[in-house]
């Protein structure tokens, strides 16, 4: 019976593990795009990443997206969450 709980733990942790792991990598193609000025996409990308996760770096990157878009509402909304 322990060895079973141990299993379940095991991969809850694994799961865990490459879901962040793909949510980094996410956040990490969204901060490339930014860099290379494409703010859509990056937006876009960083969009994605929020459906699962709730973090100030996230928002704020947002926040710069949409600045660089002029769309000067959704900054500030963004920059208030972070």
């Amino acid at each position: 019976m322990r060895k079973k709980f141990y299993y379940l733990i095991l991969c809850v942790l694994i799961s865990v593990s490459v879901h962040a792991r793909s949510l980094q990598n996410i956040f990490d193609s969204a901060n490339t795009l930014y860099d290379k000025g494409d703010y859509v996409e990056a937006l876009k990308q960083y969009q994605q990443v929020e459906k699962s996760l709730s973090h100030w770096k996230l928002f704020y990157n947002m926040g710069n997206c949409y600045f660089k878009l002029n769309q000067y509402v959704e900054a500030k909304i963004n920059y208030l969450r972070a």
